[in-house]
């Protein structure tokens, strides 16, 4: 994800502050994603409201507090602009541009596919429609064509504020979570409207407008800061980052895992006090 994973997307150098900043935006949408499911955590056992401990009603209502509060949402804007601004000056270091976006096609398929059969089964929320995945996929696709067609950086700089422009003002039109419909034509039209910001389907929900935006801008920066691929702060990089670059450096399996991981803990921890899973 967002030239997550060297041998995946092709990547050869690494700029130490571009996967710093990375690993601080993966690792805040965790914290984001923890908070949500302590916030569903009923929903994890089949007799959490006869069994549950007192501690773990707490844990859902700091869930649910923290996730329908302002600083949240102003929380969210800010890992996630970040988060796309890094993968838009990433996408600048990529030698195979066009691989990188075909395999990003490829995981955003095979994503939707894997949730949408767990929430078929678990009943939790659990489908992506259009997530960080696709967003990624159809914004290296529009970097990769702005850049070999057009071959001038001004137009990442206008595509980008015409994807933000159109973003904000289908905001004011925008409506609130839908669950996806059984039919199929019905579906169609849904996915469609969630790709492009018109409404809000799934747990991950990242939309071509404004969000494609964000990352041709961090593409232009990355063409005017970082023409060479090569750290602007050699001078400060040393063992104090290694942890966090490490993260992001590998935020595509982070992304992919880290769900998992955060529900497997908190199904462990209901069963060990005594609640049926599901």
């Amino acid at each position: 994800m967002s030239y997550a994973a060297d041998k995946l997307f092709g990547a050869k150098k690494r700029v130490w502050e571009a996967d710093f900043l990375r690993g601080v935006a993966i690792l805040l949408m965790c914290f984001d994603h923890f908070m949500y499911d302590l916030s569903i955590i009923d929903g994890f056992f089949t007799d959490f409201y006869l069994k549950a401990p007192m501690f773990m009603h707490r844990y859902m209502t700091d869930g649910i507090l923290f996730y329908n509060s302002a600083f949240r949402e102003v929380f969210h804007y800010i890992f996630s602009t970040l988060f796309l601004l890094i993968s838009g000056i990433s996408s600048t270091f990529s030698h195979s541009d066009g691989v990188r976006c075909a395999k990003l096609f490829i995981f955003a398929a095979i994503l939707s596919t894997a949730t949408a059969a767990i929430d078929s089964v678990a009943h939790m929320d659990a489908l992506i429609v259009f997530g960080v995945i696709h967003l990624l996929a159809f914004a290296s696709l529009a970097y990769l064509l702005i850049d070999k067609l057009l071959k001038n950086d001004f137009w990442l700089l206008a595509f980008g504020a015409a994807f933000l422009i159109v973003g904000i003002l289908i905001e004011w039109y925008a409506q609130p979570f839908v669950n996806m419909p059984t039919n199929p034509d019905e579906a169609w039209k849904t996915v469609l409207r969630a790709m492009i910001g018109l409404t809000r389907v799934g747990s991950d929900h990242f939309p071509l407008f404004p969000c494609v935006g964000v990352v041709l801008w961090g593409a232009y920066i990355g063409k005017k800061f970082y023409p060479e691929r090569k750290s602007l702060l050699p001078g400060l990089d040393g063992s104090w980052n290694k942890g966090i670059c490490a993260v992001g450096r590998n935020t595509l399996w982070v992304y992919l895992f880290h769900q998992p991981a955060i529900a497997g803990v908190i199904m462990i921890m209901g069963m060990c006090n005594g609640l049926s899973v599901f």
